[in-house]
This record gives structure tokens, C-alpha cells and sequence, in this order.
């Protein structure tokens, strides 16, 4: 093995502090390098191994320290309590007065800080790791309820308290000093779990954590595990993934589908960013979107539906195009085709016995066509008599072209308000068209490279115009408030779609259909919750979210009829408020982020958080305190 020390070691894993040096290189020694004696390993990582001897020794000396100065603070710990609370107070007010007058009054400190300063000069070791510091706490507080205890004889033989308030603080004090340990202990571990295990730094939430894990301590069963799981939870970020996703999981119908259709949210429209209700494909959470909209205090839904409207302006824009650049599109066709066309005309000699003989063609065309069984349907005979009567205008090959116009048009739909059906007769009139064409290049030979160039440049113009009118048509209602642009419609996209389904497919390209497609899907997409089926929440179980309320449950279904509990702890309710507004921005992100709600979701379901009062109880029983303090089960 390549030579490390332990102290590498440490830097690299710091989650293993609360191991000694040689519990550390045993561990590794077994996990890793069993098949070498442990002393050469321990060699080689810089580890002494002590003696039998040696070893019995340290452990003694330091057990002794340890529990000198656990008994020295344990006993001092009510004195040391009080003279906190009043030099902390003292030096708030001085450094108010230092900041606004510039003074620089000393600041008294921590006595209880002091004291232990005091202790480490003098040589007395600290509780290092998670079981010395457990062991060091549950010392401290029997050491100081049995300090209290006769501190209150001597207070009571001494100078006995004249008030009511006063005699039942000390008969307290002086009753059953043991039943003090457990909550003692309990606090002490519980605000220590709650800084190392769920990272919360916050003094007052620190505070109110020892308090409630205290009252919990003495609380039966699960009640306990509730009350100090629900408080830590909000004060840290973990926690507040956990809530929410819990809430989340509870929302969604079908929660493992959920999730996989949250993490595998794809974009639709470039720049669309979807929602949780939009992408989950499931009707509890797109019902949650509507009341969770109500808490969302920063607006980011409306942020969000304004830029999810301004990319979909932007894709349909991009393949629509604007009226300068159609206009644009129109000229460049003139000035390219309309040379060709004037010179195939001006070139054309033939005289009117020869231009009859070949508009013969198209006659024969029209005739074919009325005598196919095709042509005995009403659309079509009236089509070839549109045909026939705008023919007989024709005497020129200029004149022909121009009645070719009207049967183009006709064709397109473009008599619809004064000749309804001749579009039904589209393709008939495309043969006769095909005919007219023919006897035009014969009579003025170069025209039909003329259409030819015409009708390739004229296609991304026919493109334009169409999703120009629209676009037109789906945005005609309110703009966006925010940056004043037009809102497409859903409902009048779907009509435009479906009332000139054959004009699109006729007209746009493949690559122009799946746009508008995908408009569509992403608009209904993004509608999802309103969508049929969809039942939202009560909107009060989202406008009353709080840590305390809906989400953090902080108090238990049992504990909401347990007077006692709630009068201890309801002076507390104020440092809840101090969580709820993150826990109330996550959900609003969660639902506007597909992949961070499925996250959430993920890590709700798949963690199981041993909560801080079970981790108590056990610690104590692996103490040797179980039986003592009735943690036993």
C-alpha cells in the first residue's frame, strides 16, 4: 500500500471525527487491509499502538477528566444559565450603544464559556466524538439536577421564598431530581443533533429545538419522535426538501409515475420552460397549481407564463416571418419573374386560327372531365361551368393567363364568399389549369419557365401569408401585461388548425406542420391544470400553509389534543415563522421546476430520517442510562 498518514486520512473523510486515531486505523485496517498485521499497518499510517497497559491507562486518566469536568459544569450549570441570560442582554444593549455612538464598552462574554476556557487551560480534556459528548451531556444534567436539588434545600432552609410562584419553583427543584435527567438530557442531545445531523446554525431555532426536545422527551412513544423530527425539519435545507417533496407525494395520485415523468421532462418549444402540473401527467398535481399560485408572493407564475408565451411568439414568428419581409419575398418574385412572363408574351406570333386550335386542348380537358363519372357531382359540374364561362373571355394568350388567375384562385378557396363549392372541385380545376399551361408555352414559348421559376419562388410566400393570417387570428385577444405582447390563444389555435387542416398540409412544409403542432401540444401542454378531470385543492390548504400547519406538522394528530404539550411549546410558535416563507418558496419553485420536483419526490420517499428523539433514546440505553430515565421500551 502506498504510504498515507491518518491525518490525510481525516482530511479527506472529516465525516469519521468522532473516531480516535487508532479506532479509525482499525476500521480501515479491517475494511481494507485485513491481510497485513495491524501493527505494520498502523506503522505505516502514523498510528501508535499503545500497550494493554498504556491503553488502560489513557482511558482512565481521560474518563477521570472527562468526568471531573462534566460534575464542575453540571453543578454549575443553573448559576452559569442565569449569568448567560444576563450577560448576553448586557452586551446586546452595549454593543447597540458602541454601533450608534461609537463608544466601545467591553462586552461581558459567556461565563459558561469562560468556565470552560478555564477548564482547558487547566488541563481537563474535552468530549470529543458523538458518544463522548452524549455521555457528557446526560453527566452534566444529572450532576446539575442534583445541584439544583440541594441548592433549593439550602434556599429553602436559608431564606425561604415568601410567594406562591417562588415556593413551587423550589418545591420543583427540590422533587424527584432524577425525573429532571431525561428532558435535561434530552434538550442538550437534541440541539446537539440538530447542529451536527441536520446542520441548523440558527440561535433561535437552536433554542426553541432544546426546548421542544425537552417537553418531547417526556412525551410517550412516537409522540416524542414527532415533535423534535418536526421541528428540526423546517431550519434546514435538507428538511425543507424532504417537506415538500412529502407534500408533493401526497398531491400526486400516482407519485412513481410522477416522478418519472418529472425527471424525464423534455422542451417542447425552444426557450418554453414546462411546469411540474405540465410535465407530471398527473391530475393531483396539475390540480395543486392553481392554489399553490396563490401563495407564489414574487409572481414567478406570471414571469413564467409571460416567457413561456414570448417563446412560442418567437418560434411561430420564426417560421411566419413578418409583413416586411413577405413584402420583401413579393417584390424580389416581380422584379425576377415578371421579365420571363413579358417576353414569353412578346415573343408569341401565333394568330387567332392557331391560338384556337390549341385552347381546343383545354375544351377537351373540361369536356373529359364532365363526362367522367366525376364529374356528374353538383361541385364539380359547377366548377367546369366556372371554367367555361371565365374561358370564354380568353381570345389572347395574355387573356387566357389572366382567366388561369381566376381558376387558381377558384381552386384555393378564393370564391368561397360569392361561389361556394368550386374548392371542392380543386383538383378537377388543377387539370384544367395543367391544360391552359400547356397551350400557353406552345403559343409563347418560354412561359412555362416563367411558372416554373413563379411557383418555386412563390412558396415560401404562400407560406408566409398563411401563417401571417394565423398568427393574426390567435393572437387577437389581450397582450401579455408585462411586456405588452400578443397572446396566442389556445382555443383559437386548435380552430385555425383544424378549420384549414388542407390548406396547412397543402401549403407548409413538414418542418412548418410539426411547429405548429408542437405549439399546440406545448399550449395544452401548459393548460394542464384546468384541464378536464383536474379537481384543485381547497385553496385555503395552500393560503394557510405554515411549517406549524399543513406542512412541517411540526405537532402530531396526537399531540393537537394534549393540552399540556401545546402550552409548553405554544410560546414557541413564533420561531416557525421564521422557515416558513423557504418552505413556501421551494414548493412555488418545486412546481415550477419538472426536475427539482422530481428530486424532491425522490428524496422524500427514498429517505427515512431516524428521527432525533429515537436517536436519543437509543443513545442513552447504549449508555447505560435506559432503565434510569425509562428509555427502554
Amino acid at each position: 500500500m502506498a504510504d498515507i498518514s491518518i491525518a490525510e486520512v481525516r482530511k479527506k473523510f472529516p465525516q469519521y471525527d468522532d473516531l480516535s486515531d487508532q479506532q479509525l486505523a482499525q476500521a480501515l485496517h479491517q475494511a481494507y487491509y485485513a491481510d497485513m498485521p495491524f501493527e505494520d499497518f498502523a506503522k505505516k499510517v502514523g498510528v501508535k499502538v499503545p500497550t494493554a497497559g498504556e491503553q488502560r491507562l489513557a482511558d482512565i486518566t481521560r474518563g477521570t477528566g472527562l468526568a471531573a469536568r462534566d460534575a464542575i459544569m453540571g453543578a454549575t450549570g443553573f448559576p452559569l444559565m442565569i449569568g448567560d441570560a444576563i450577560n448576553s442582554g448586557i452586551d446586546f444593549v452595549s454593543g447597540q450603544v458602541n454601533q450608534r455612538l461609537g463608544t466601545n464598552f467591553p462586552q461581558l462574554g459567556s461565563p459558561t464559556q469562560a468556565l470552560e476556557g478555564a477548564l482547558d487551560n487547566a488541563g481537563f480534556p474535552r468530549p470529543q466524538g458523538r458518544l463522548e459528548e452524549g455521555v457528557s451531556a446526560v453527566n452534566r444534567v444529572a450532576t446539575g439536577a442534583g445541584a439544583t436539588k440541594v441548592g433549593a434545600d439550602i434556599i429553602n432552609r436559608v431564606a425561604p421564598p415568601l410567594t406562591e410562584a417562588g415556593k413551587t419553583l423550589i418545591n420543583l427543584f427540590r422533587s424527584n431530581p432524577g425525573a429532571q435527567i431525561l428532558p435535561g438530557a434530552a434538550s442538550v442531545l437534541a440541539t446537539d443533533q440538530a447542529r451536527n445531523t441536520f446542520g441548523v446554525e440558527n440561535p433561535a431555532a437552536l433554542m426553541g429545538i432544546g426546548m421542544l426536545g425537552g417537553v418531547g422527551s417526556g412525551a410517550a412513544g412516537t409522540l416524542g419522535k414527532e415533535i423534535v423530527k418536526g421541528t428540526v425539519q423546517p431550519f434546514t435545507t435538507r428538511g425543507r426538501q424532504i417537506m415538500v417533496g412529502n407534500v408533493l407525494n401526497k398531491l400526486a395520485g400516482n407519485p412513481e409515475a410522477a416522478q418519472i415523468n418529472l425527471a424525464n421532462s423534455r422542451e417542447i418549444i425552444p426557450g418554453v420552460r414546462s411546469t411540474t402540473a405540465a410535465s407530471a401527467r398527473d391530475p393531483g398535481l396539475a390540480g395543486a397549481e392553481t392554489p399553490i399560485r396563490a401563495i407564489d408572493d414574487n409572481n414567478q407564475f406570471g414571469l413564467r407564463i409571460t416567457q413561456n408565451n414570448s417563446a412560442r411568439m418567437n418560434e411561430l414568428d420564426r417560421i411566419a416571418g413578418n409583413p416586411e419581409k413577405l413584402q420583401g419575398a413579393i417584390d424580389k418574385r416581380a422584379r425576377i419573374t415578371s421579365p420571363l412572363r413579358e417576353q414569353a408574351f412578346t415573343n408569341s406570333v401565333v394568330d387567332n386560327a392557331t391560338f384556337n386550335n390549341l385552347f381546343g386542348n383545354v375544351t377537351k380537358t373540361i369536356d373529359d372531365i364532365a363526362a367522367s363519372p366525376t364529374g356528374k357531382r353538383m361541385g364539380v359540374e359547377q366548377a367546369l361551368n366556372f371554367a367555361r364561362e371565365r374561358l370564354a373571355l380568353a381570345t389572347n394568350p395574355r387573356e387566357l393567363y389572366e382567366v388561369r388567375k381566376d381558376l387558381a384562385q377558384a381552386a384555393g378557396g378564393g370564391f368561397e364568399s360569392t361561389k361556394p363549392g368550386l374548392r371542392l372541385a380543386a383538383g378537377q380545376l388543377k387539370d384544367v389549369i395543367r391544360a391552359i399551361d400547356d397551350t400557353l408555352e406552345a403559343a409563347a414559348p418560354g412561359y412555362k419557365q416563367y411558372m416554373s421559376t413563379f411557383e418555386k419562388m412563390s412558396r415560401p410566400i404562400d407560406q408566409m401569408n398563411l401563417l401571417q393570417d394565423v398568427r393574426n387570428k390567435v393572437t387577437r385577444g389581450q397582450t401579455d401585461v408585462i411586456n405588452n405582447q400578443p397572446v396566442i390563444t389556445a382555443s383559437s389555435l386548435r380552430n385555425q388548425v383544424a378549420s384549414r387542416i388542407d390548406e396547412i398540409r397543402d401549403t407548409l412544409s413538414p418542418a412548418q406542420q410539426k411547429t405548429i403542432e408542437k405549439i399546440a401540444l406545448d399550449i395544452d401542454r401548459g393548460m394542464a391544470g384546468t384541464a378536464p378531470g383536474v379537481k384543485p385543492p381547497g385553496s385555503d390548504t395552500f393560503k394557510n400553509m405554515s411549517t406549524a400547519n399543513l406542512i412541517g406538522r411540526i405537532f402530531s394528530e396526537g399531540m393537537k389534543d394534549n393540552t399540556t404539550l401545546r402550552t409548553f411549546s405554544r410560546p414557541l410558535d413564533f420561531l416557525f415563522k421564521l422557515p416558513d416563507d423557504k418552505v413556501r418558496a421551494l414548493l412555488v419553485e418545486a412546481m415550477l421546476d419538472p426536475k427539482l420536483a422530481s428530486q424532491l419526490m425522490a428524496k422524500a420517499s427514498g429517505m427515512r430520517i431516524q428521527p432525533v428523539a429515537e436517536q436519543l433514546r437509543q443513545k442513552a440505553i447504549a449508555m447505560g442510562y435506559g432503565a434510569a430515565i425509562g428509555a427502554e421500551k
